[in-house]
């Protein structure tokens, strides 16, 4: 006999979530519920419908879902481009964008109509490295300027027990 429901504890692990996350999706109604001996299971066929119309969840150890959208964040890794810069793109309608479970959507083959017909954005293998912070050096100064303040108190109380004892 196939298995039909499972547990809110097993749907969670098989996302990465833990209790209060998996419940979450379940007070949201995203997938349907039934209690079985006063515990509340998970009907499998509502999940998988609900997984594979999704992009922001993935399972732990399967495919990730299979959906005709991405979502905008998915478009600057591929492009190499920061968020703002993907958000910019959506906004002037390069491609079709639509929203889905309150997230911004991007469908898949419009974006590969538009990276074909196009040549200024190519596939940059994700997103650049953040710039290091650069010092104002008044900080550094000042921590350097404590630094020796605090050297020379050490040594001066040295000097004194040296001297005095």
């Amino acid at each position: 006999m196939k298995k039909t429901t499972m547990s809110v504890r097993e749907m969670g692990t098989s996302l990465g979530l833990k209790k209060v996350e998996s419940y979450w999706l379940v007070h949201k109604n995203y997938f349907e519920t039934i209690k079985v001996n006063g515990k509340m299971r998970v009907v499998i066929k509502s999940f998988e419908v609900w997984y594979n119309s999704q992009i922001h969840y993935q399972k732990v150890d399967g495919p990730p879902p299979d959906v005709p959208f991405m979502s905008v964040r998915q478009v600057g890794m591929i492009l190499g481009l920061r968020g703002g810069t993907a958000y910019d793109l959506v906004r002037k309608g390069y491609f079709h964008s639509y929203k889905h479970n309150g997230r911004i959507c991007v469908d898949r083959k419009s974006f590969d109509e538009w990276m074909a017909s196009q040549h200024k954005y190519k596939p940059g293998g994700g997103l650049p490295p953040k710039p290091k912070r650069l010092s104002t050096g008044y900080a550094d100064e000042a921590k350097r300027g404590m630094e020796s303040a605090l050297r020379a108190r050490f040594e001066a109380v040295i000097k004194e027990r040296s001297e005095g004892g």
